[in-house]
């Protein structure tokens, strides 16, 4: 009589494949062997090695791992292999193949490190310089810091942030979905906070040409915002697109806007840095009516929802930690998050759009109601 194994046996199985395979992932693309396989046709191992300078008994035990898990395509003869779907979107997607590089050398190493972090500086750590990155990559200097320091590192996490914006789950038409935008006054004014180089005020005021934006960001990004813009955009956006350098740590300067917007924002900071933010901006909604919005994840309670949904928001918090020591906020969370940087914030909505990995919460300065009672608000 035979039996299975048991489950907790096969799990760790499958913890070992994984690891295996980002290991592969890794070496394939060191030694650039996804553009060495011709996209259309065969290569033999022999040809392959000769052409990666490496030994084609180590070509052969490498890729035969990443064949398990569909990358490239064994032929029948045994000695060559061709391209599957998923290694040919790496050979051709220059993006895809920075983001696979960047999670194998610089996430997967930094995820290792996240109990050694926590035993040097202890688990309850929130500072940004005492995290798993910095461990991983021996460095005191805070992510973006060190990120910033090497212009190689800055074009790695450029590609890699390509690709994750190019996916369906954080897509900007999320953004124009998930907020009634339309109902905003004419000339209203909306100010991207942290905004970057302006693509989500972009889209929107592509979307909405009764309203304004102003773009904020570092003087860099600002400036490389405003030339792009004005080199690609026509006259009837780009009058409507402002670019203003603003640490978003220091006084909010523009004063009285329609909404204030935070996407992407506050899952990189903890919570005392996370206030703060928010009480920059707090401090100018002078205008009746004046709104913050936030557009983050709103983490799902364990089991609420399938769990290859929840797997992936769980990576994201963890990340979060791994690299800033900050976190994914559930709706409690975000709550406490906004009662800590002012009693008079309200969360008067949320809202996920369909199939956005991205809640956007509608937040009211002491408004006269609200209509949020612990549920995430759909459409």
């Amino acid at each position: 009589m035979t039996c299975a194994f048991p489950p907790t046996i096969a799990e760790t199985t499958l913890t070992v494949q994984e690891f295996q395979y980002v290991s592969c992932i890794s070496w394939l693309c060191q030694y650039d062997i996804f553009h060495l396989v011709p996209l259309n046709g065969t290569i033999s191992y022999g040809d392959l090695a000769a052409a990666a300078k490496v030994p084609e008994q180590r070509l052969k035990s490498i890729i035969g791992m990443a064949m398990t898990n569909a990358l490239f395509r064994p032929q029948p003869d045994g000695q060559s292999i061709g391209h599957s779907a998923t290694s040919a979107l790496l050979a051709r997607d220059k993006d895809m193949h920075i983001w696979a590089s960047y999670i194998c050398n610089r996430s997967a190493p930094m995820a290792l490190q996240m109990g050694a972090a926590h035993q040097r500086w202890g688990p309850d750590s929130v500072s940004k310089n005492e995290t798993a990155y910095n461990v991983a990559f021996d460095t005191n200097l805070p992510f973006f810091d060190h990120l910033g320091s090497d212009e190689t590192r800055v074009k790695e996490f450029a590609g890699y942030m390509r690709n994750v914006q190019k996916s369906e789950g954080v897509d900007l038409k999320h953004l124009v979905a998930g907020f009634a935008w339309a109902d905003l006054q004419k000339d209203s004014t909306v100010v991207d906070v942290g905004g970057s180089t302006g693509s989500a005020a972009t889209m929107l005021a592509k979307n909405f040409p009764h309203l304004n934006f102003i773009v904020e960001d570092l003087a860099p990004n600002a400036e490389a915002g405003r030339k792009a813009a004005a080199d690609s955009l026509p006259a009837q956006v780009l009058s409507r697109l402002t670019f203003q350098p603003h640490d978003f740590t220091q006084p909010q300067p523009v004063q009285g806007a329609a909404v204030y917007l935070l996407r992407m924002i506050l899952h990189d900071w903890p919570d005392e840095e996370a206030v703060k933010i928010i009480r920059s901006i707090v401090a100018a909604m002078k205008q009746a009516g004046s709104r913050l919005l936030i557009m983050d994840s709103v983490l799902p309670k364990p089991g609420s929802v399938p769990v290859s949904v929840e797997r992936l928001v769980r990576v994201r918090d963890l990340t979060m930690m791994q690299a800033f020591n900050s976190k994914e906020r559930d709706l409690d969370d975000w709550k406490s998050l906004l009662a800590a940087a002012d009693q008079r914030l309200q969360l008067v909505n949320v809202v996920q759009p369909s199939a956005s990995d991205m809640s956007v919460l509608e937040v009211e300065l002491d408004p006269v109601e609200h209509n949020v009672n612990g549920q995430i608000n759909g459409h």
